[in-house]
């Protein structure tokens, strides 16, 4: 899910939590109203913040997790010991939440949503303030709650994300959403234009460049594009580059990355 800030990435996923109510409407999770106890039995949650209690260790912290779930006995302490392994803190399972880095404490926090085994993991902005070794280790849980059968949904600004994850990419807007396409085709809910940058023959609406003798043309799509560089080729022009121009999903100005 990737939108603009204020869009309402975070409220969507509260509403889909069952910890909000929608002013209209209704959202269902499997058939039930996401503020009962089936459906929530059924979502696991961790918020953008999620100020986990410092005083508690991870082992704890799992178990505080399961008994909130009405877990119990032997049934919780093989869930706990299985989240820890499958987040790859067993080694840190006994040191203070307070110690852990930033990119633990979203693996501790992932696998206490994951501790009653819901079908569907919510997460809000997992990837935020992590260096890249941390959103790596984060990357890694996600792919294999997704391998173990989760429907994983989760917000974010990067891109990178996008296409490292998602089979399937909802772009939020003012509350609404516009798109929602496979991630293969996610291009288009981000690529505002092509550049052109061509010299030796001309095209209607081209423009001179900054180096003398070339000019520059932005297309709408890909496939205009396309077939402008192929007019180019058969006018024996030469074409020096061909850039998509990108909206990111924080609602920045378009950015230009070379092909």
């Amino acid at each position: 899910m990737v939108g603009p800030n204020g869009a309402g990435k975070t409220t969507l996923i509260q509403l889909i939590a069952g910890l909000r109510l929608p002013s209209r409407g209704r959202v269902t999770v499997a058939g039930s109203a996401a503020q009962s106890k089936v459906a929530r039995a059924q979502t696991g949650f961790l918020p953008e913040r999620s100020y986990l209690p410092e005083f508690l260790s991870g082992r704890e912290y799992l178990r505080f997790c399961g008994t909130l779930a009405s877990l119990q006995g032997s049934d919780l302490e093989r869930r706990v010991e299985r989240g820890l392994e499958g987040v790859g803190l067993t080694g840190a399972a006994d040191l203070r939440l307070k110690a852990y880095s930033k990119g633990m404490l979203q693996r501790v926090g992932i696998a206490g949503a994951l501790v009653h085994d819901p079908k569907i993991l919510l997460l809000d902005e997992p990837m935020s303030g992590l260096d890249p070794d941390g959103r790596e280790e984060v990357r890694k849980v996600i792919r294999e709650a997704s391998a173990a059968g989760k429907t994983i949904i989760f917000s974010t600004h990067l891109l990178e994300d996008v296409e490292a994850l998602c089979d399937r990419v909802l772009m939020i807007d003012h509350g609404r959403a516009p798109a929602c396409v496979a991630a293969a085709d996610s291009d288009r809910l981000f690529l505002t234009g092509v550049l052109v940058v061509f010299s030796g023959a001309s095209l209607p609406g081209a423009e001179p460049e900054r180096v003398p003798g070339r000019f520059r043309k932005i297309f709408e799509d890909a496939s205009s594009a396309a077939e402008g560089v192929r007019r180019l080729s058969l006018d024996g022009a030469t074409v020096h580059r061909v850039v998509p121009r990108l909206r990111t999903p924080s609602g920045a100005n378009p950015k230009e990355a070379p092909l």
